[in-house]
């Protein structure tokens, strides 16, 4: 079935003839390019809207116009729905891993016999691009993060699992980015129909992280770092929880925030939401934020830490984990999700937790303060262990060539 219009890639209320009433409009070649800080300034809400709208409509008709022509070579060419990241552009989540893929099989401009898609950032109209790549012939390979569950949006997680879905069902070759993801999809997803295989591969990091050298010189308290972006505030109200009362017990040097604080629409009250928790805590002085920052910079911000505190629940495969390890962080984390079978029993100190997917359970802070210190005893030993352990689970070469391997079997399955 395909997936109900009120999911985020069906123009609204518009039936399959993309047309918004009786008399078609004519559509230009291509999507219209608007000037977005002149409309903003000048249009009301509902033209602003009303021309959102209209331009989703050019761009689905767009799709829908475009020849998907399939390579018929043996060697793999594939198209990542124009999701592959551009040069310098900063990006987070999904589309990371697409910059490494995308630099050892270039996106295919014109003809190509692999889609590529990753469920956490699938383009716009994903139905418009699957449907044309089935009928094609050509395979699609879904690299598969987790799922939207009730606990992390109670009223619509299943809405938002649609397009998802979609893409599972038709997917011929499904890639899970841990154990954790495929148990979650098969809970919450339909079970694939034409799947000719999968596998379970970790998300990689760079060789850049891999290459370099353990921190030496280290201070008399610990440095944590909270990575990622902050799109849930209970994730950065742990950490600051937990660095409050490590302050109180002598034991923290700094905390750094990365990323976005963007938990609510608007970044300054989110902001002035985290000062306050400052200040509610002690932390004065003793927390930095570094704001958004680019994959190239990410060496750099690790090198200032000595121990991640991953704070989320249920967190599928969280690549900051990994990257984290690779530059000799132990973890110090929540014991659900993904995370277990990243660190595993070396790396770092997990704290257990209930498994309820109705809601989400923060870690409990002096739990985690407690593991910090245990860590902090031993961090010469977990860092080094956690080197070895990000090397097993998210070396890039490793991960290349089973991509590499997978094409190939798909390529020449294509009659």
């Amino acid at each position: 079935m395909r997936p109900s219009r009120g999911c985020c890639f069906h123009s609204h209320g518009l039936g399959d003839n993309d047309s918004p009433n009786s008399n078609p409009t004519e559509f230009p070649e291509e999507p219209m390019k608007l000037d977005k800080k002149k409309l903003a300034k000048f249009a009301p809400s509902f033209l602003r809207g009303w021309v959102r709208d209209y331009r989703k409509l050019v761009e689905r008709k767009h799709i829908a116009n475009l020849i998907f022509a399939r390579s018929s070579g043996k060697t793999a060419r594939v198209s990542y729905a124009g999701r592959e990241p551009k040069p310098n552009e900063v990006v987070g989540g999904g589309r990371v891993k697409l910059a490494s893929l995308a630099n050892a099989f270039p996106a295919a401009s014109d003809s190509f016999n692999i889609l590529y898609l990753v469920s956490s950032a699938l383009p716009d109209h994903v139905d418009i691009w699957v449907e044309k790549a089935c009928a094609a012939g050509i395979k699609i390979v879904l690299n598969q993060n987790g799922v939207v569950y009730p606990g992390y949006r109670p009223d619509d997680w299943n809405v938002l699992n649609q397009p998802n879905a979609w893409v599972r069902e038709r997917a011929d070759y499904i890639i899970y980015q841990s154990q954790f993801c495929k148990f979650a999809a098969d809970k919450y997803l339909p079970s694939p129909r034409r799947c000719l295989g999968d596998a379970v591969l970790y998300n990689p990091v760079p060789s850049s992280l891999m290459c370099g050298a353990l921190k030496k010189n280290r201070g008399q308290f610990p440095v944590l770092i909270l990575g990622g972006n902050q799109y849930q505030f209970y994730r950065l109200e742990a950490a600051l929880r937990v660095a409050g009362l490590l302050n109180d017990r002598g034991c923290l040097s700094e905390l750094i925030v990365t990323g976005k604080l963007s938990w609510i629409p608007d970044h300054a009250e989110a902001r002035k939401m985290a000062d306050e928790m400052l200040e509610n805590f002690g932390l004065g002085g003793k927390v930095r934020f570094t704001g958004p920052y680019h994959q190239s910079q990410l060496l750099a911000i690790l090198a200032q830490a000595d121990i991640l505190l991953h704070t989320k629940y249920l967190d599928p495969c969280p690549t900051a984990v990994v990257e984290a390890m690779a530059c000799g962080l132990p973890v110090v984390y929540s014991a659900t999700g993904g995370t277990p079978e990243l660190v595993g029993p070396a790396a770092g100190i997990g704290v257990p937790s209930e498994i309820l997917w109705e809601k989400d359970i923060v870690p409990c802070p002096e739990q985690l303060a407690d593991a910090v210190i245990a860590v902090w005893s031993k961090i010469d030993d977990y860092s080094m262990q956690a080197k070895r352990r990000a090397n097993e689970v998210g070396n890039e070469e490793v991960w290349l060539a089973a991509h590499r391997e997978i094409f190939q079997k798909l390529c020449e399955t294509v009659s």
